[in-house]
């Protein structure tokens, strides 16, 4: 795992906690490790600091510290 902001690192460590009590207090199961691609969302709470970009016309969507992500817009974005 490259840079990224200490917000997005202790929301993953969040969802991993959760993940963890559910299995430990026997209401799901063990955790299992999934790809970094196959997650189907993220958060970036510096979105407003300009550090994020959109590009709906590419489709892309450009994120300080990690550069050009593809995207998927279904709704418009709050930052344009």
């Amino acid at each position: 795992m490259g840079e990224l902001y200490s917000q997005a690192g202790q929301e993953i460590l969040r969802r991993l906690d959760r993940a963890f009590k559910g299995f430990f207090e026997q209401r799901t199961r063990y955790p299992r490790f999934k790809k970094f691609s196959s997650s189907g969302s993220f958060i970036y709470p510096q979105a407003y600091n300009g550090s994020v970009k959109p590009d709906a016309i590419r489709r892309r969507l450009f994120l300080s510290k990690v550069g050009n992500v593809k995207a998927v817009f279904h709704r418009r974005t709050p930052l344009g």
